[in-house]
Formats: C-alpha cells, sequence, structure tokens
C-alpha cells in the first residue's frame, strides 16, 4: 500500500513537471484575454455613464471636468458627479407618467 502512494506521487510529480510549460502558457494566455476584457468593458462602461449623466442634463463640459478630476484621483470630484446623478433622479421620480415620456422623447431627440 505504501509502495503504490509512492508510486502515484512520483507519478503525479513527473506529469506536473512534464505539464509546467503548458500550464504557464495557459495562464499567460488567460491574463491577456482577462486584461482585454477588462479594458473592452471600462470603455464601454465609461461610455455609458457619460451618455447616461449627459442625457440627466449634466453638461457634458462639466463631466469632462469631473472625470478629469476623478482620474487624478479627486475624491470630491467623484461625490459631485454622485450628487448631480442623484439630484437628476430625484428629478426623474417626481415626475408624472406623462412628464417622464415627454423627458424620455426628449432625450432620444437629443441622442
Amino acid at each position: 500500500m505504501l509502495m503504490r502512494l509512492g508510486i502515484l506521487l512520483h507519478d503525479s510529480c513527473t506529469l506536473m513537471k512534464r505539464s509546467w510549460g503548458l500550464l504557464l502558457a495557459g495562464a499567460a494566455i488567460l491574463a491577456v484575454l482577462y486584461v482585454l476584457l477588462v479594458q473592452s468593458l471600462s470603455g464601454a462602461m465609461e461610455h455609458n455613464l457619460s451618455e447616461m449623466v449627459r442625457s440627466f442634463g449634466l453638461p457634458q463640459q462639466r463631466y469632462e471636468e469631473l472625470e478629469q478630476r476623478i482620474d487624478k484621483g479627486d475624491d470630491t470630484a467623484t461625490l459631485e458627479l454622485m450628487q448631480a446623478v442623484n439630484a437628476v433622479a430625484e428629478q426623474y421620480k417626481s415626475m408624472t407618467e406623462e412628464e417622464r415620456s415627454l423627458y424620455i422623447q426628449q432625450q432620444a431627440q437629443g441622442v
């Protein structure tokens, strides 16, 4: 029994040593795919956020200024952006159905 365990461990180590290069290559390929996917999703999310904020009535210039400050690590800019979005969301909640429909149509025409 002990002999079988020794053989099993020896064979497992041998297989792992032979497969080590393939494992590293697979990990490298997955890492590259992951980075590409994250960059793609990040760009798409940034575009969607920009469109959403613009549709909420925040001027594009103000959004770009806040975005630059956020990229530089300014936490207050993040809070200002969130407050602006929340203010418009609150306005949207207080609208009647008719006003919401009209607002959505206006925003769709503007885009």
